[in-house]
């Protein structure tokens, strides 16, 4: 008998990928690459081509939300204007970084710091959703479980 596992989260618990859960993941990928990158790992042809690639679509995609867009209306992100200046300032560097351009400490220390105020922001925001999510599946366990004592 075959027993399969399954991970992940809850089928009630699922949505469909949107630009936003885009943006964060292709995000943190550039996260990773400037990491790699800081440690001294070597950048090889198809690293590069990723890295630019990333780079450019986070570039075009980090528009500063904290002026009303009306394209962008149900955007669930509402990081402030400094996060995106932050972003793109990552995409310039991993660009740099793609193109083979030296790099001195200075600007080494100030990659590293842009990564962990980005990624800071990032798990903050996850934090908050998280706990958010959890306190809908609280307060809905809460109103099925009074269902059920009443009978309604």
């Amino acid at each position: 008998m075959l027993i399969m596992i399954r991970l992940g989260a809850e089928f009630t618990h699922t949505r469909e990928m949107d630009i936003d859960d885009i943006f964060i993941a292709r995000l943190k990928l550039l996260l990773i690459m400037g990491l790699r990158f800081l440690d001294g790992a070597t950048v090889g042809i198809h690293s590069r081509q990723a890295m630019l690639e990333n780079a450019r679509y986070i570039e075009s995609e980090a528009i500063d939300l904290s002026e009303p867009q009306p394209s962008l209306a149900c955007s669930r992100m509402d990081f402030g204007h400094m996060f995106y200046q932050n972003v793109k300032f990552l995409a310039f560097m991993i660009t740099s970084i793609a193109k083979d351009n030296p790099m001195a400490q200075h600007q080494k220390m100030a990659l590293e710091r842009n990564i962990y105020t980005i990624n800071e922001t990032i798990t903050k925001k996850s934090d908050i959703a998280s706990m958010q999510s959890t306190q809908r599946d609280n307060i809905w366990s809460k109103h099925l479980i009074l269902q059920q004592r009443t009978g309604s």
